[in-house]
């Protein structure tokens, strides 16, 4: 509903009657980001162990690796999900479910890649003895 003063100072079809973003697209752009998030700290535990076991030319690839796809994360995020990209608050939800993934959940998660890593690299060199 529009009050009177709003349709004299802008107009009847102004651009201002439609300012604001809808709160379900905002709920679910943010609630995408967080999955990303996390999804994000299981990609870096993965990506610990080959950093730890392989040399630094390996571990350099791994950096640059992680940092593109969360940089490919963000950018779907604010393309799919977002109007006009990703703002601050996707950003946020990002970083607070990744965050807690490193600082919550990846130290009962993270041996487990761990041990598979080891099981890979020594068959790799039984294979090559």
């Amino acid at each position: 509903m529009r009050s009177a003063g709003r349709t004299a100072r802008y107009g009847a079809g102004s651009s201002a009657d439609g300012v604001g973003a809808d709160v379900g697209t905002q709920a679910i752009a943010i609630a995408a980001a967080a999955f990303c998030g996390l999804a994000s700290g299981l990609l870096y535990d993965v990506l610990r162990h080959v950093r730890y076991g392989a040399g630094a030319a390996v571990g350099m690839l791994c950096d640059v690796f992680f940092c593109l796809c969360c940089t490919a994360e963000m950018f779907i995020i604010g393309m799919y999900f977002c109007e006009h990209g990703a703002g601050v608050w996707e950003a946020a939800a990002f970083l607070a479910a990744f965050a807690a993934y490193i600082f919550g959940i990846s130290s009962s998660i993270s041996p487990l890649f761990g041990n598979f890593y080891d099981n890979i690299l020594k068959k790799f060199q039984k294979k090559n003895k």
